[in-house]
């Protein structure tokens, strides 16, 4: 199904608006004419039967003597007549008979007369003015005003689209400045244009294009290390099987089977760092504890690494929606992380509530991380001079499975000599224990 385009749409709501803006100046003309010739004729009107009731009121009654000088002021399109006040026949008429109800006072319409009644002591004086001219007159501005509106209704109409094209040509060329670029290269819209809002949009998609070659080249990176660190534990594991064919076979078999253990442990490493990329599922998402999740991990820290000393600070329950195995697994890798890298001195653990969100501090003894290094720690593969063993993708896990989840992992700031990580969650509910 073909769309329309926007021009076509602006230009129909421009042409709509017109036809109703003028349709409202034709009739507001009309009965602005109609009340004017209305009001003039009422004026002229009562001019007539003034001099009559001033007469009247008088006690005055020579009847030829007012007719004649009704004749005298009373113009050709005019009659008037005169009848008592409490009823009886007429008195005086002059410029024809009235065959229409005479008003009681005021003034109003009959067909093509505009008739005024007046009252005086005793006497009620009727005037009417004959209007055919007047609504002829009327009638022919009224058609006049119609054709000239349709006329410059159609007008408009034939000039918005043009018009319309000529004010959207600015987004027509934004559309060819955005299909033309490659993702990937680098390319910009840069700020060109002249209109404050596409300005806004060539800002906007800028930053979105600068957010999505970031991205693209953190996934390049990723591709190529992992690329490289799955060739060296396979490259390690088929030289050592080759050799074992000619002799040494228990030595070298053991080295490929570390090469294979270690190429099985990044494997599992990268199908959970994989899984923490994914966008979680609302429903999958349960209640989880994670005051329970640290006890478990320094539980069992405290079994494989007694000599290992370990301060906690928990509450009695912390409650997150997330999921509990990307969860726990991430709180593993930085507890790991901080007995792997820090000194001897004893390594606290606290879970802290501050306003709606859940923070969990992990602090160990050791030179620590410079200052310089401290974003490069959370790219995936980056391993400092002492992480010869690891992959790289402790830290960057734990930050992808807290993103996921809503929060983030950053480092705290303490004195010299200690290190701080900090994951921080959405709260869900907090207990401090009785």
């Amino acid at each position: 199904m073909r769309l329309p385009s926007l021009a076509s749409r602006v230009a129909w709501a421009q042409a709509l608006l017109s036809a109703a803006a003028l349709s409202l100046v034709c009739l507001a003309t009309s009965l602005g004419v109609r009340t004017l010739f209305m009001a003039k004729a009422d004026a002229a009107l009562h001019d007539l039967m003034q001099p009559i009731v001033a007469y009247l009121d008088q006690g005055r009654t020579d009847w030829q003597l007012l007719a004649a000088e009704i004749e005298e002021i009373r113009p050709r399109d005019t009659a008037v007549e005169v009848r008592p006040l409490q009823g009886g026949g007429l008195l005086l008429r002059a410029g024809g008979r009235l065959a229409l109800e005479h008003p009681a006072r005021g003034c109003s319409a009959y067909r093509v007369w505009r008739v005024c009644t007046a009252t005086g002591r005793g006497f009620r004086v009727t005037a009417a003015k004959n209007r055919t001219s007047e609504l002829a007159t009327t009638n022919t501005l009224m058609l006049t005003m119609t054709g000239a509106c349709l006329i410059a209704g159609i007008a408009v109409a034939a000039a918005s689209g043009a018009v319309t094209r000529r004010a959207l040509r600015p987004l027509a060329d934004l559309r060819a400045r955005v299909a033309a670029i490659v993702p990937g290269a680098e390319q910009t819209l840069g700020r060109t244009s002249r209109v404050r809002e596409l300005a806004v949009l060539e800002e906007r998609f800028d930053d979105l294009l600068l957010r999505f070659n970031a991205a693209l080249a953190r996934e390049k990176r990723f591709t190529a290390h992992a690329s490289h660190e799955l060739r060296t534990p396979l490259t390690i594991a088929r030289a050592e099987i080759e050799d074992a064919a000619t002799g040494e076979l228990h030595e070298r078999a053991q080295r490929a089977l570390a090469a294979l253990s270690r190429l099985e442990k990044l494997v599992e490493v990268l199908l959970w760092f994989a899984r923490a990329q994914t966008r979680l599922d609302g429903e999958a998402m349960d209640l989880v504890n994670i005051a329970d999740i640290v006890t478990t991990e320094i539980a069992g820290l405290r079994r494989t690494a007694p000599a290992r000393s370990i301060a906690a600070e928990l509450p009695d329950e912390a409650l997150v929606h997330g999921e509990e195995q990307l969860l726990a697994r991430a709180i593993a890798n930085l507890i790991d992380n901080a007995c792997r890298h820090g000194d001897q001195s004893p390594i606290c653990v606290r879970i802290a509530r501050h306003s709606d969100a859940l923070v969990l501090e992990i602090e160990n003894g050791g030179s620590g991380i410079p200052a310089h290094a401290r974003e490069s720690v959370f790219e995936p593969f980056f391993r400092g001079p002492d992480s010869a063993e690891g992959f790289g993708l402790g830290l960057p896990f734990a930050r992808a499975v807290a993103r996921a989840h809503g929060g983030d992992v950053e480092f705290g700031s303490r004195a010299a000599g200690r290190t701080e990580v900090t994951l921080r969650l959405p709260l869900v509910a907090w207990s401090d224990r009785a």
